[in-house]
């Protein structure tokens, strides 16, 4: 879920009440295969440079830390530089399970096995990587979109792929219907659709695929985020899956997805 940078820190502060772990980003932990232990992690230049702070607070089982750095491996670091501070949480209180403006990241472990976890994780660096990774190169015409109460430029890459479907924030394009979306949250604002899109690629790459080459508006999509996220690299997950309400829900095997890594991030 995407939310103005305001927003999501307040909703930061009223999470962080009780005792947390404040780890810098000189400070990475991985867990070991067995995930019942965790140890400091030597290689740092295995890890992204940001975020720069983390907040961990009531968390049990720390190797979820690591999974939000495997699920960083599927992006360019440097639309990730935007990011400053990541929230991990065990609350059953809150209602959300993942949260993201261009530079803050809220995620909740709470009843969540690791590929839904894995899943939100990618859902919501999606919308870090598009508000904060992917800029305009200069700020002279704004679009009818908004990032709350900030201006979208048109020389934004992202304002090509919000206006496949939408004609602002709120309303749809004539002629744009459910199968134009990869699922039906997808369908909810251009911000989700970009993101549920980008996870999808990620996720389902080779049916995303396939569903794009039977509709237009999902395959320039699907070449929208090839070329301006994934610098043309193209995933090989294929799971066959339903109409979804959300991208999060699919079944898929998170081993074989952790192994797909990007040429762009393989040393």
């Amino acid at each position: 879920m995407r939310l103005k940078f305001l927003t999501i820190i307040l909703i930061f502060i009223g999470v962080l009440q009780s005792p947390i772990l404040i780890v810098t980003k000189y400070n990475f932990f991985s867990s070991d295969p067995k995930r019942n232990s965790i140890t400091k992690n030597t290689d740092l230049h295995s890890s992204p440079s940001n975020p720069q702070k983390i907040y961990i607070q009531n968390l049990s089982d720390r190797s979820y830390l690591d999974i939000f750095y495997q699920a960083t491996k599927k992006f360019q670091q440097k639309h990730l530089t935007s990011l400053k501070d990541l929230v991990i949480t065990e609350s059953k209180e809150s209602k959300y399970r993942g949260l993201a403006s261009r530079d803050s990241i809220f995620l909740n472990t709470y009843g969540l096995k690791d590929t839904e976890f894995y899943a939100v994780t990618i859902h919501e660096l999606c919308h870090t990587v598009d508000l904060g990774g992917i800029q305009e190169k200069h700020k002279f015409i704004p679009s009818t979109f908004k990032d709350g109460e900030i201006a979208i430029y048109k020389s934004d890459p992202s304002y090509n792929f919000y206006s496949i479907s939408w004609t602002n924030n709120t309303n749809k394009k004539n002629g744009v219907s459910a199968p134009d979306f990869v699922s039906v949250y997808a369908g909810t604002d251009p911000f989700e659709d970009l993101a549920e899109s980008c996870s999808m690629y990620i996720l389902n790459n080779r049916q995303f695929k396939k569903l794009s080459n039977r509709n237009s508006r999902l395959k320039q999509k699907y070449l929208w985020l090839k070329k301006y996220v994934f610098d043309g690299h193209e995933f090989g997950s294929d799971y066959k899956t339903g109409y979804l309400w959300d991208i999060t829900k699919m079944d898929y095997n998170l081993k074989d997805v952790l192994t797909d890594i990007p040429v762009f991030n393989k040393i």
